[in-house]
């Protein structure tokens, strides 16, 4: 169909066509319109997310460490302070959001309480940075 899109002369004499005439024209135009009305559906969807999403790193449940809530996310030169929990938490929150995920840095942004997206972006960024350099130094 995309090959035949709307509006084309004979559209859906060639789409019957191209299942080599295993399927008569009328059977198409109806099959196409039940798939057109069928919705998708978001528990499915939602499903197929969670087992082809990569695995989580376990090292924060596995130190059973918490997290300082009196500590603050800020340093008097307006930094944003970052601790190895945190770190892991952003590195899980990037594995579980890929790339083509709608909005996702609010959504990662969502999962670390008292960072914003700009701040997660800032330390993506800075990890990044430090792991070539690192990588570059071997």
């Amino acid at each position: 169909m995309v090959k035949n899109p709307v509006g084309k002369p004979g559209r859906w004499e060639a789409v019957a066509e191209a299942f080599n005439e295993k399927h008569k024209m009328e059977s198409v135009i109806k099959k196409s319109k039940e798939l057109g009305e069928k919705k998708a559906d978001d528990v499915d969807s939602y499903a197929k997310f969670l087992k082809n999403r990569k695995p989580l790193d376990t090292r924060m449940n596995e130190e059973g460490v918490t997290r300082n809530q009196d500590s603050s996310n800020s340093v008097g030169s307006g930094a944003i302070v970052w601790n190895s929990m945190e770190d892991i938490a952003l590195l899980n929150a990037l594995k579980a959001f890929p790339k083509d995920v709608t909005m996702r840095w609010e959504t990662i942004a969502a999962a670390m309480p008292g960072k914003s997206k700009t701040a997660c972006m800032k330390r993506v960024a800075e990890m990044k940075k430090d792991f070539r350099s690192s990588k570059a130094g071997n």
